[in-house]
């Protein structure tokens, strides 16, 4: 009788991709002030026009090493053209680009229609299995540039594989 042998299967692709289907189910449906916006992994290798969130999988830490146990280092970066981004939308008189930034902070570290983010990844069930046990050390940063202005949030999620 041969034995299987399994090994920890890094987690990040996976969180990536459900960060993705979170914030386009939730973002993305607030109109106007997410329209013509888009959500993409930094795996994706086209092109994109601005407005855009960018979620990209950064420093990752298999604590201890050969668990499946990982702290996974994520960033989401909204990127948005300057002088749209400093527009009013009709009916307020804050610049998009605060507005913006409140709806994705609120999604990430708040309580988005009485679940966190934590909560929501773990609820989908789409046959690769990830468990997001924690999510800490949440940061939000201004990214000034010339032509573009960009906020970026960044967290640690501790996740564990649960199937290879």
């Amino acid at each position: 009788m041969s034995t299987l042998t399994t090994y920890p299967i890094h987690p990040g692709d996976r969180l990536q991709r459900r960060l993705a289907t979170i914030l386009t189910n939730d973002i993305l449906s607030i109109t106007p002030l997410f329209t013509g916006c888009s959500v993409v992994i930094d795996r994706t290798d086209a092109e994109q026009d601005l407005p855009v969130i960018g979620i990209r999988v950064g420093e990752t830490q298999n604590i201890p090493p050969g668990s499946h146990v990982h702290h996974i280092g994520i960033t989401i970066h909204l990127m948005e053209d300057r002088q749209e981004a400093n527009d009013a939308i009709s009916g307020d008189t804050r610049p998009r680009h605060e507005l913006r930034t409140e709806n994705i902070s609120a999604r990430l570290f708040g309580i988005w229609d009485g679940a966190t983010l934590d909560e929501e990844i773990n609820l989908i069930s789409d046959g690769n299995g990830i468990h997001v046990l924690k999510i800490f050390s949440q940061n939000v940063a201004q990214t000034p540039e010339t032509d573009y202005i960009g906020t970026e949030w960044s967290f640690t999620a501790i996740c564990v594989s649960t199937q290879q």
